[in-house]
């Protein structure tokens, strides 16, 4: 057999083969299409499901963080209103002793008529303290900035009732006799009238400095 005729045979072969196979081939290139759009599928899908759970992490960290926030937000309120509360207890409690050490300034003056009365002529002491040291505590305890002119009162205050102790101490020298009382009178009242005016000029300080606290108190 000659080598042509040979080869000639085998092409044939070869080619009742694939004729034969054709279905079989189909098949692997339908597997292998379908193989690739599996692939792709599968793909978007892992990929889809990576970017929800992505988003999901997303989403419950900012709950998280939105939480924190939240809680945060509700402790700064909260503090803000508790300093509004005692920033307003304060103002109030202010006003009532400011009040209260108006009147113990002006109380003040009154008392000391009561007790150069009593120390004079021996008529009744006064029952009550002194309202000065009222001015000291309430000044000391909420009015700082009223310390010059409460030190100003206290002091002319003092000198004030000094004076009465000595002519008191110089009346009782004098006894009972009527004439050498007098001449005490006679010689030491004039002296009274520079501490009255050095009182008024206190009391009056205190007062103007009391009603620009107040209208700060009150935002006015």
């Amino acid at each position: 057999m000659s080598e042509a005729l040979v080869r000639e045979i085998a092409n044939e072969v070869l080619r009742q083969g694939l004729l034969e196979n054709w279905r079989t081939y189909a098949v692997l290139v339908a597997l292998l299409l379908l193989s690739g759009v599996a692939s792709t599928l599968i793909s978007a899908y892992i990929r889809k499901r990576a970017e929800t759970y992505a988003t999901k992490a997303d989403l419950d960290q900012l709950i998280v963080q939105l939480k924190a926030t939240t809680a945060a937000a509700e402790q700064v309120k909260s503090a803000i209103a508790q300093t509004d509360w005692a920033n307003r207890e304060w103002r109030t409690l202010r006003r009532v002793k400011l009040e209260e050490l108006v009147a113990a300034v002006h109380g003040a003056r009154h008392w000391l008529d009561i007790d150069m009365n009593a120390r004079f002529f021996s008529e009744k002491a006064n029952s009550e303290p002194s309202p000065v040291w009222k001015l000291e505590v309430l000044t000391s305890l909420y009015f700082p900035e009223l310390v010059p002119e409460a030190n100003a009162m206290s002091r002319v205050y003092t000198q004030y009732v000094l004076w009465m102790i000595d002519i008191q101490k110089a009346l009782s020298a004098a006894g009972n006799t009527p004439a050498q009382r007098q001449g005490v009178f006679d010689a030491r009242l004039q002296e009274m009238a520079p501490h009255q005016a050095e009182l008024l000029l206190a009391i009056s300080a205190v007062g103007r400095r009391a009603s620009a606290i107040m209208k700060e108190i009150v935002g006015v």
